[in-house]
């Protein structure tokens, strides 16, 4: 039952490996003395959007220990073994339910399967800046922010 549990969370490591990936393809194709200036500013556009991405994820990484150790264990697709289970967590069970709303969250704002794909292969500026709205949007949810944004009063909005 635990396997079938797990198989249904979107996983984001497949994603994030998508953009990754990506990312370094055009930024090859980017260094192409071929390219026309308008195709140039297209792969510079598409490289900025996934540097945010990227810095949205280190926001959220540097934010705590807590946060660090959820976000490797999303981007990697790991399990929740012991080898994660620290103080943060009051038991493996807790881990896990942390990392599954950690993914489940990056699965519907900076790893949409559709919009990565969208932004690696779309061809047109009118594409990518929409896909750049829709990111601006993504990174202005509430619901994201309180994994990198640290409160003031001193607690841990975040925690279940």
């Amino acid at each position: 039952m635990k396997k079938d549990i797990e198989k249904a969370f979107p996983l984001v490591a497949e994603e994030y490996r998508l953009l990754i990936e990506g990312y370094e393809e055009i930024k090859v194709k980017s260094r192409s003395a071929t390219l026309t200036h308008e195709e140039r500013y297209l792969h510079k556009l598409k490289l900025d959007t996934i540097e945010r991405i990227s810095l949205v994820l280190k926001l959220i990484e540097d934010s705590s220990e807590r946060n660090k150790v959820l976000l490797v264990l999303c981007l990697n697709g790991e399990k929740c073994s012991k080898k994660y289970w620290s103080k943060q967590f009051k038991s493996q069970a807790a881990l896990r339910v942390a990392r599954n709303q950690l993914r489940s969250l990056l699965s519907v704002t900076l790893f949409r399967r559709d919009k990565i794909e969208a932004l690696l292969k779309s061809g047109s500026h009118q594409e990518v800046d929409e896909l750049r709205q829709w990111y601006n949007t993504v990174f202005g949810k509430d619901e994201l922010k309180r994994y990198y944004f640290k409160p003031s009063n001193g607690g841990r909005p975040h925690e279940s």
